[in-house]
C-alpha cells in the first residue's frame, strides 16, 4: 500500500496479504508447511478466531492432498520401473512418511477435540464450528488412508522387486523413453543431436487423430448468408473426335520385335537373355516391357506358349524369376512359382 512520510514523500509498504503471497511463492517443504499450519490452526481455535481458522483448515486440506500425491507418486514410480528408484532412498521416504503421518494424525485428533469442545459450548457460531470439524475430519481420513498405503508399501516393494527383477525378458529390446531416449538427448551436444532430431520425433510422436466433426461449426456454417453466385463465363464448346478403333498400347514395331524375341526363346533362350539382347540392339523400353508382359501372361495361362522358371532374373530393369519357353516335347512344370 502507499503511505505518505513526514516529509511528503510517497513510499510503498508491503501488506500482510503481500507478505503471505510472497512467502507462498518460496520453496517450502510440504511436511514443514503442514506442521506450521497445524500450529497456526490450534492457536486460532484457542482464541476463537473462527473465520481465520476455517481459512487455515481449507489450506491444510489442500496441503494434505499435495502431500498424499507426493507420496503416491513415489509409490507409482516404484511399481512402474523399480530400476529408477534407489532402495535406500525409497525406504527412507517410507520411514519418514510413517513418522510424519503418525504425528499428523495425533495432532489432528487433538484439534478435533478442541473444536468439539467449542461446539459443546453452543452459541450462534455452532454451525460454523461443525463445518470446521468436517474439514478436519476429511484431512484425518485422508491421512489415515495414506498411512495404510505406506504401511503396505514394504511388502509391495519386495513384490515389485521379485516381479520386475526376475520377469522373463523379451527377445526384442524396446528402449525406455525416459532413461534411454530423453536423458541421452538432454545431455548430448547440439551438433551431435541435430541430425537425429527429425527421425527421433517421427518415431516417438504419438498418432494424430483425424479431425472430429463439430456440430457447432456445422450449424454456424449452415446459418451463414447465401453466397452470391456469378454467372460462369462462356466457354468454348468441347469438340469430340470420333475414333473408329482403339489405338494399340504398344506400336506395331514393338509387337514385331517381341515376336522375334519369342522365336529366339523357343530355340533355347531365356527372358534375361532376350532383355539383354533388346538393350544391346538399342530397342526402346516399350519392347522389353511388352516382352515381360507376354512372358508373364504365358506363365499364367500357358498361351500362346508354355513357360517355365529358369533361376533368378539378373537384369537392371526387372527382378524376380527368370523365364524360358518350354519346347513342345517337354511338359511345363508349375512348381516353385516365384
Amino acid at each position: 500500500r502507499e503511505e505518505e512520510t513526514e516529509d511528503g514523500d510517497i513510499v510503498l509498504k508491503a501488506t500482510t496479504e503481500a507478505i503471505n503471497l510472497y512467502a507462498g511463492m518460496l520453496e517450502v517443504d510440504v511436511e514443514d508447511a503442514q506442521i506450521a499450519e497445524e500450529a497456526i490452526l490450534r492457536a486460532q481455535i484457542q482464541r476463537g478466531a473462527l473465520q481465520q481458522a476455517e481459512a487455515t483448515a481449507r489450506q491444510a486440506r489442500l496441503r494434505s492432498i499435495e502431500y498424499a500425491e507426493t507420496i503416491r507418486q513415489s509409490l507409482r514410480l516404484a511399481k512402474r520401473d523399480i530400476s529408477q528408484v534407489r532402495a535406500s532412498q525409497f525406504l527412507a521416504i517410507l520411514e519418514r512418511a510413517r513418522t510424519h503421518l503418525d504425528g499428523r494424525l495425533q495432532e489432528e485428533r487433538r484439534t478435533v477435540e478442541a473444536v468439539r469442545h467449542r461446539i459443546s459450548q453452543g452459541g450462534g457460531e455452532a454451525r460454523a464450528w461443525v463445518a470446521l470439524r468436517e474439514l478436519l475430519d476429511e484431512c484425518e481420513s485422508r491421512h489415515t488412508r495414506l498411512l495404510e498405503e505406506v504401511l503396505k508399501a514394504d511388502s509391495s516393494w519386495l513384490a515389485e522387486q521379485e516381479r520386475q527383477r526376475f520377469k522373463r525378458r523379451r527377445n526384442s529390446h524396446l528402449p525406455g523413453p525416459d532413461r534411454e531416449v530423453l536423458q541421452p538427448m538432454l545431455v548430448a551436444r547440439q551438433g551431435d543431436l541435430a541430425p537425429h532430431v527429425d527421425e527421433v520425433l517421427r518415431l516417438l510422436h504419438g498418432p494424430v487423430p483425424p479431425p472430429v466433426l463439430s456440430l457447432q461449426s456445422l450449424i454456424r456454417d449452415l446459418m451463414q448468408p447465401r453466397r452470391s453466385t456469378e454467372a460462369a463465363p462462356d466457354r468454348a464448346p468441347v469438340v469430340l473426335e470420333l475414333i473408329s478403333e482403339a489405338q494399340p498400347r504398344f506400336p506395331a514395331a514393338a509387337q514385331a520385335a517381341v515376336q522375334g524375341h519369342l522365336a529366339a526363346c523357343r530355340a533355347g533362350g531365356t527372358l534375361s537373355g532376350r532383355l539383354a539382347a533388346s538393350r544391346a540392339a538399342g530397342e526402346g523400353a516399350e519392347v522389353r516391357r511388352l516382352l515381360v508382359l507376354v512372358m508373364l501372361q504365358a506363365w499364367d495361362t500357358g498361351l500362346p506358349v508354355q513357360v517355365r522358371r529358369a533361376g533368378p532374373l539378373d537384369d537392371p530393369e526387372y527382378a524376380g524369376d527368370d523365364l524360358a519357353i518350354v519346347p513342345a516335347s517337354v511338359p511345363a512344370s508349375r512348381e516353385g512359382d516365384g
